[in-house]
């Protein structure tokens, strides 16, 4: 649950055997997050994929 901008990162699970030393694929904001009507923050359902080439992308939000 939030209220305030959203930051997704992706990262290599096992950094050692990559053969660059970055290990962070990418970093994703989600912006435009409104609270409810009440105030209360709003439920964030975030849908990220990896295809089969290994291109990680943030599908929805």
């Amino acid at each position: 649950y939030k209220r305030e901008p959203l930051t997704v990162e992706a990262r290599y699970s096992y950094p050692n055997d990559i053969p660059f030393s970055e290990s962070r694929i990418g970093q994703y904001t989600i912006e435009q997050i409104q609270p409810q009507p009440d105030g209360t923050p709003s439920k964030i359902k975030v849908k990220v994929r990896l295809n089969r080439n290994g291109i990680f992308d943030v599908t929805q939000a």
